[in-house]
Protein backbone atom coordinates (compact mmCIF):
# COMPACT_ATOMS: atom_id res chain seq x y z
CA UNK A 1 0.00 0.00 0.00
CA UNK A 2 3.07 2.68 0.88
CA UNK A 3 4.87 2.43 -2.27
CA UNK A 4 1.72 3.03 -3.90
CA UNK A 5 0.27 5.78 -1.72
CA UNK A 6 3.45 7.91 -2.47
CA UNK A 7 3.32 7.70 -6.18
CA UNK A 8 -0.61 9.15 -5.64
CA UNK A 9 0.15 11.67 -3.68
CA UNK A 10 2.87 12.99 -5.74
CA UNK A 11 0.53 12.92 -9.17
CA UNK A 12 -2.29 13.84 -7.06
CA UNK A 13 -1.64 16.62 -4.63
CA UNK A 14 -0.70 19.04 -7.29
CA UNK A 15 -4.25 18.40 -9.43
CA UNK A 16 -5.28 19.03 -6.15
CA UNK A 17 -4.07 22.77 -5.84
CA UNK A 18 -4.39 22.05 -1.73
CA UNK A 19 -2.84 24.82 0.67
CA UNK A 20 -0.23 23.09 2.85
CA UNK A 21 -2.38 22.44 5.92
CA UNK A 22 -5.12 20.47 3.69
CA UNK A 23 -1.89 19.07 2.20
CA UNK A 24 -0.50 17.59 5.30
CA UNK A 25 -4.01 16.13 6.07
CA UNK A 26 -3.94 14.43 2.48
CA UNK A 27 -0.45 12.90 3.04
CA UNK A 28 -0.87 12.28 6.91
CA UNK A 29 -4.71 11.08 5.90
CA UNK A 30 -3.85 8.60 3.50
CA UNK A 31 -0.16 6.94 4.70
CA UNK A 32 -2.22 6.44 7.63
CA UNK A 33 -5.02 4.92 6.29
CA UNK A 34 -7.45 6.56 8.60
CA UNK A 35 -8.30 9.67 7.04
CA UNK A 36 -11.75 9.10 5.84
CA UNK A 37 -13.12 9.15 9.48
CA UNK A 38 -11.13 12.53 9.92
CA UNK A 39 -13.24 14.22 7.28
CA UNK A 40 -9.33 14.24 4.74
CA UNK A 41 -10.48 16.24 1.88
CA UNK A 42 -9.04 13.68 -0.45
CA UNK A 43 -8.98 9.72 0.02
CA UNK A 44 -7.62 7.29 -2.45
CA UNK A 45 -10.71 6.14 -1.13
CA UNK A 46 -12.86 5.15 2.10
CA UNK A 47 -12.56 1.82 2.16
CA UNK A 48 -8.58 2.60 3.04
CA UNK A 49 -9.91 3.94 6.35
CA UNK A 50 -12.27 0.58 6.68
CA UNK A 51 -9.14 -1.88 6.18
CA UNK A 52 -7.07 0.24 8.45
CA UNK A 53 -10.18 -0.15 10.91
CA UNK A 54 -10.68 -3.85 10.92
CA UNK A 55 -6.99 -4.70 10.58
CA UNK A 56 -6.62 -2.97 14.17
CA UNK A 57 -10.12 -5.25 15.43
CA UNK A 58 -8.75 -8.05 13.89
CA UNK A 59 -6.56 -9.45 16.68
CA UNK A 60 -9.19 -8.52 19.44
CA UNK A 61 -12.22 -10.22 17.52
CA UNK A 62 -10.07 -13.27 16.53
CA UNK A 63 -8.90 -13.77 20.19
CA UNK A 64 -12.28 -13.19 21.86
CA UNK A 65 -13.59 -15.73 19.22
CA UNK A 66 -10.82 -18.31 19.74
CA UNK A 67 -11.14 -18.22 23.90
CA UNK A 68 -15.06 -18.11 24.27
CA UNK A 69 -16.64 -21.44 24.62
CA UNK A 70 -18.96 -20.95 22.19
CA UNK A 71 -17.32 -19.27 19.04
CA UNK A 72 -20.89 -18.76 17.11
CA UNK A 73 -22.70 -17.21 19.58
CA UNK A 74 -19.95 -15.10 20.42
CA UNK A 75 -19.82 -14.30 16.85
CA UNK A 76 -23.75 -13.21 16.52
CA UNK A 77 -23.18 -11.26 19.93
CA UNK A 78 -19.90 -9.09 18.40
CA UNK A 79 -21.74 -8.79 15.50
CA UNK A 80 -25.47 -7.15 17.12
CA UNK A 81 -22.92 -5.17 19.52
CA UNK A 82 -21.16 -3.86 15.97
CA UNK A 83 -24.55 -3.23 14.43
CA UNK A 84 -25.74 -1.05 17.17
CA UNK A 85 -22.42 1.06 18.38
CA UNK A 86 -22.99 1.80 14.02
CA UNK A 87 -26.15 3.39 15.04
CA UNK A 88 -24.23 6.39 16.28
CA UNK A 89 -23.68 6.71 12.67
CA UNK A 90 -26.43 6.22 11.47
CA UNK A 91 -26.99 9.62 8.52
CA UNK A 92 -23.22 10.22 8.29
CA UNK A 93 -20.43 9.60 6.25
CA UNK A 94 -18.48 6.98 8.42
CA UNK A 95 -21.52 5.10 8.44
CA UNK A 96 -20.32 3.50 4.92
CA UNK A 97 -17.88 1.86 6.44
CA UNK A 98 -18.59 1.24 10.02
CA UNK A 99 -21.80 -0.60 8.82
CA UNK A 100 -19.80 -2.45 7.29
CA UNK A 101 -18.22 -4.17 10.83
CA UNK A 102 -21.18 -7.12 10.96
CA UNK A 103 -20.25 -8.45 7.95
CA UNK A 104 -16.53 -8.29 9.08
CA UNK A 105 -17.29 -10.07 12.21
CA UNK A 106 -18.54 -12.92 10.21
CA UNK A 107 -15.66 -12.94 8.35
CA UNK A 108 -13.64 -13.21 11.06
CA UNK A 109 -15.84 -16.35 12.59
CA UNK A 110 -15.35 -18.34 9.58
CA UNK A 111 -11.52 -18.10 10.13
CA UNK A 112 -12.08 -19.60 14.10
CA UNK A 113 -11.41 -23.20 13.63
CA UNK A 114 -14.41 -24.85 14.92
CA UNK A 115 -15.57 -28.33 14.39
CA UNK A 116 -18.85 -28.37 12.23
CA UNK A 117 -21.86 -30.86 12.77
CA UNK A 118 -24.38 -31.25 9.65
CA UNK A 119 -22.86 -29.60 6.70
CA UNK A 120 -25.56 -30.32 4.97
CA UNK A 121 -27.56 -28.19 7.20
CA UNK A 122 -25.29 -25.13 7.35
CA UNK A 123 -25.79 -25.08 3.27
CA UNK A 124 -29.04 -25.22 4.21
CA UNK A 125 -29.28 -22.56 5.99
CA UNK A 126 -26.54 -20.59 4.61
CA UNK A 127 -28.18 -20.15 1.01
CA UNK A 128 -31.93 -19.40 2.79
CA UNK A 129 -30.46 -17.07 4.69
CA UNK A 130 -28.63 -15.84 1.39
CA UNK A 131 -32.07 -15.34 -0.76
CA UNK A 132 -33.98 -13.66 2.81
CA UNK A 133 -30.87 -11.40 2.25
CA UNK A 134 -31.45 -10.62 -1.50
CA UNK A 135 -35.01 -10.22 -0.72
CA UNK A 136 -34.37 -7.57 1.55
CA UNK A 137 -32.23 -5.77 -0.46
CA UNK A 138 -34.72 -5.79 -3.59
CA UNK A 139 -37.02 -4.81 -1.23
CA UNK A 140 -35.32 -1.64 -0.42
CA UNK A 141 -33.95 -0.91 -3.64
CA UNK A 142 -38.23 -1.08 -4.92
CA UNK A 143 -39.91 0.06 -2.22
CA UNK A 144 -37.55 2.18 0.83
CA UNK A 145 -34.80 3.73 -1.44
CA UNK A 146 -34.38 5.94 1.11
CA UNK A 147 -33.11 3.36 3.56
CA UNK A 148 -30.14 2.64 1.50
CA UNK A 149 -27.89 5.33 2.00
CA UNK A 150 -28.70 6.37 4.99
CA UNK A 151 -29.52 3.67 6.98
CA UNK A 152 -27.19 1.34 5.80
CA UNK A 153 -29.37 -1.15 3.77
CA UNK A 154 -26.89 -0.72 0.75
CA UNK A 155 -24.26 -3.43 2.87
CA UNK A 156 -26.45 -4.70 6.13
CA UNK A 157 -28.39 -7.49 3.91
CA UNK A 158 -24.89 -8.72 2.98
CA UNK A 159 -24.83 -10.03 6.32
CA UNK A 160 -26.80 -12.96 5.22
CA UNK A 161 -25.50 -12.84 1.79
CA UNK A 162 -22.11 -13.21 2.22
CA UNK A 163 -22.53 -16.45 4.06
CA UNK A 164 -24.86 -17.85 1.17
CA UNK A 165 -22.09 -16.89 -1.61
CA UNK A 166 -19.16 -18.39 0.17
CA UNK A 167 -21.14 -21.40 0.75
CA UNK A 168 -22.49 -21.72 -2.90
CA UNK A 169 -18.91 -20.74 -4.37
CA UNK A 170 -16.82 -23.56 -2.23
CA UNK A 171 -19.74 -26.03 -3.08
CA UNK A 172 -19.08 -25.21 -6.42
CA UNK A 173 -15.28 -24.90 -7.13
CA UNK A 174 -14.93 -28.18 -4.57
CA UNK A 175 -16.66 -29.79 -7.33
CA UNK A 176 -14.65 -28.23 -10.36
CA UNK A 177 -11.95 -31.35 -9.73
CA UNK A 178 -10.64 -31.44 -13.29
CA UNK A 179 -11.67 -28.18 -14.49
CA UNK A 180 -9.38 -26.21 -11.42
CA UNK A 181 -6.98 -25.47 -13.71
CA UNK A 182 -9.92 -22.99 -15.31
CA UNK A 183 -10.14 -21.12 -12.18
CA UNK A 184 -6.19 -20.37 -12.59
CA UNK A 185 -7.76 -16.98 -13.25
CA UNK A 186 -10.15 -16.19 -10.60
CA UNK A 187 -6.76 -17.43 -8.15
CA UNK A 188 -4.86 -14.80 -9.89
CA UNK A 189 -7.56 -12.31 -9.42
CA UNK A 190 -8.24 -12.70 -5.38
CA UNK A 191 -4.56 -13.00 -5.12
CA UNK A 192 -4.09 -9.29 -6.31
CA UNK A 193 -7.66 -8.01 -5.37
CA UNK A 194 -5.95 -5.27 -3.37
CA UNK A 195 -3.66 -3.99 -5.91
CA UNK A 196 -6.61 -4.07 -8.32
CA UNK A 197 -8.68 -2.28 -6.36
CA UNK A 198 -5.99 0.43 -5.54
CA UNK A 199 -5.81 1.29 -9.25
CA UNK A 200 -9.40 1.12 -9.64
CA UNK A 201 -10.21 3.36 -6.91
CA UNK A 202 -7.32 5.89 -8.66
CA UNK A 203 -9.17 5.30 -12.03
CA UNK A 204 -12.69 6.32 -10.25
CA UNK A 205 -11.23 9.69 -8.85
CA UNK A 206 -9.62 10.41 -12.34
CA UNK A 207 -12.86 9.77 -14.31
CA UNK A 208 -15.43 11.36 -11.99
CA UNK A 209 -12.95 14.59 -10.99
CA UNK A 210 -11.14 15.10 -14.69
CA UNK A 211 -13.20 13.62 -16.59
CA UNK A 212 -11.26 10.88 -18.31
CA UNK A 213 -14.18 8.72 -18.96
CA UNK A 214 -17.13 9.05 -21.01
CA UNK A 215 -19.28 6.87 -21.12
CA UNK A 216 -19.54 3.21 -20.49
CA UNK A 217 -17.49 1.86 -22.76
CA UNK A 218 -14.60 3.98 -21.62
CA UNK A 219 -15.37 3.37 -18.17
CA UNK A 220 -15.26 0.03 -18.80
CA UNK A 221 -12.00 -0.23 -20.73
CA UNK A 222 -10.34 2.40 -17.52
CA UNK A 223 -11.29 -0.47 -15.46
CA UNK A 224 -9.91 -3.36 -17.85
CA UNK A 225 -6.47 -1.29 -17.48
CA UNK A 226 -6.57 -0.69 -13.54
CA UNK A 227 -7.19 -4.64 -13.61
CA UNK A 228 -4.16 -5.07 -15.68
CA UNK A 229 -2.30 -2.58 -13.68
CA UNK A 230 -2.82 -4.42 -10.54
CA UNK A 231 -2.12 -7.62 -11.50
CA UNK A 232 0.90 -6.34 -12.74
CA UNK A 233 2.00 -4.56 -9.54
CA UNK A 234 1.23 -7.18 -7.22
CA UNK A 235 3.70 -9.12 -9.22
CA UNK A 236 6.40 -7.11 -8.88
CA UNK A 237 5.14 -6.87 -5.13
CA UNK A 238 5.24 -10.67 -4.78
CA UNK A 239 8.88 -10.50 -6.52
CA UNK A 240 10.24 -8.14 -3.99
CA UNK A 241 8.89 -9.49 -1.08
CA UNK A 242 10.38 -13.31 -2.12
CA UNK A 243 14.07 -11.47 -1.89
CA UNK A 244 13.57 -9.44 1.01
CA UNK A 245 12.23 -13.03 2.30
CA UNK A 246 15.86 -14.35 1.12
CA UNK A 247 17.91 -11.62 2.48
CA UNK A 248 16.64 -11.67 5.85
Amino acid sequence: YLPFCLVWLCVMLPLYDLGMVQSVRVAAGNLLMLGFFAGTPAMINWYVSALALTLMLAPLVYGLMARASHPRRCAVLMAAACFAGGLCFIGTEAYMAVSRLPVFVLGMAAAVPVREEGTSGAYALALAGGACGLAVLYGCFARFPETLDFYGMYWHPFVLIAPALCAGLGWLFSRAGRASAALAPLRALGRASFEIFLFNAWVEVLGKRFGLAQGPVSWLLWSLGSVLAGLAYHAVVERCMKRAARGA
